[in-house]
């Protein structure tokens, strides 16, 4: 049950962390949306010559192929190393948690506030 609970809350986090590409929302645990989109953007680009949709179909489908990876390697380090995979995952949600609250800042706002407590210190 603890697991459970734990995978429930890190796909919880996930989900409300990881929710947007450029623009356009996107669901970064399941892939099925992101097809919709993606064959919508393709139509579009295709079809009506939209760059935009272009642009969006370009993103969509390195979500996808990234989706496909994802679960390739999981299947194949689960297969070889079994329960110890885990831990590969969770690395890699690490690197992109640490990446992403570096390019939206709060990192960077935290050392500045760590900076100034300093200067207040001495």
């Amino acid at each position: 049950m603890v697991v459970t609970v734990s995978i429930a809350f890190v796909s919880s986090l996930q989900i409300s962390t990881f929710n947007k590409l450029d623009k356009w929302a996107y669901n970064s645990t399941m892939t099925t949306g992101n097809l919709r989109t993606a064959t919508q953007a393709a139509y579009l680009a295709i079809k009506e010559h939209n760059q935009e949709a272009k642009k969006q179909f370009h993103e969509f489908f390195f979500i996808i192929l990234s989706f496909i990876f994802g679960a390739l390697s999981g299947t194949f380090s689960t297969t070889f190393i079994g329960n110890r995979a885990i831990w590969i995952a969770s690395g890699i949600l690490i690197v992109a948690l640490i990446l992403y609250h570096r390019d939206r800042g709060f990192i960077r706002k935290q050392e500045a506030c760590l900076k100034d407590h300093m200067k207040l210190a001495q």
